[in-house]
């Protein structure tokens, strides 16, 4: 089979870990949820960051199959890498992210977190000591033909599903640039508009200051004019030190007594 020979061995590997990954990814998440949920970014039954991180995990941990400690660090500085920068890479292209470790503790940005990391670090030696083993057998037992088959429908496949899976992702991200592009218009245009609103309300207020000052003024003139007014009439008629409150009340006793 093309297993055999080094120049698909790897590639056979990431397929055979991608719809392993899928597999597992999926049901998990499913039963989480309570629904069935895709989680590949293809459509297909494929988990690329499985297959990359497990082929990545076999070549990090090769020399180091005689050291559980070794093999673990090896693992879990591999993974984390990995997760990392493919992490960032899909933010940076697609402007989505497939995983975030926000909520969990100990997380670097969402991307890689303490407790994916040392569980990276188990399932390396999981995968070296029993699932590898038992992949290379099962693949050893299938005849050449049959493999060469599948090994090319499989590729043929997974090509077009990722040619596809791309565009639609990059046409996603287009509409996610044009509307951030709207956000950020629409929040130019509010904070226009707030500054031109308090711009006609201070102007607004300063007006109606501007008014009452005004009628203050106006009310004191008058004010003034009256009092200017009374005196005037007091000295015509009964000198300038005429109270006229209290003739007024004199007068009022006179007509009383009367």
């Amino acid at each position: 089979m093309l297993y055999n020979t080094p120049e698909f061995k790897w590639i056979t590997l990431f397929f055979v870990y991608s719809i392993l990954g899928w597999i597992f990814e999926s049901c998990y998440v499913s039963l989480k949820m309570g629904r069935w949920t895709n989680r590949g970014f293809l459509k297909g039954p494929y988990l690329q960051i499985y297959g990359t991180g497990a082929v990545m995990m076999l070549v990090v941990s090769e020399p180091f199959k005689n050291n559980l400690v070794l093999m673990f660090i090896a693992g879990v500085v591999g993974a984390t890498l990995l997760e990392l920068v493919t992490g960032m890479a899909i933010e940076h292209i697609f402007k989505v992210r497939y995983w975030d470790y926000s909520y969990q503790k100990f997380n670097y940005k969402g991307y890689i977190c303490l407790s994916s990391s040392i569980a990276w670090g188990f399932f390396t030696i999981a995968l070296n000591k029993w699932l590898h083993p038992a992949v290379s057998r099962v693949l050893k037992l299938i005849p050449d033909t049959t493999g060469e088959i599948l090994f090319a429908g499989v590729f043929i496949i997974f090509s077009v599903d990722l040619v596809l899976s791309v565009r639609e992702a990059l046409d996603m991200r287009n509409i996610l640039v044009r509307m951030e592009a709207i956000r950020s218009e629409v929040q130019e245009i509010k904070k226009r508009a707030d500054k031109w609103a308090g711009d006609r309300l201070v102007a607004l207020d300063e007006s109606l200051r501007g008014m009452k000052e005004g009628i203050e003024m106006h009310n004191a003139e008058i004010g003034r004019a009256i009092v200017e007014s009374q005196a005037e009439f007091g000295r015509a008629i009964g000198g300038p030190h005429t109270d006229f409150s209290k003739l007024y009340e004199e007068q009022q006793a006179g007509f009383a007594r009367r």
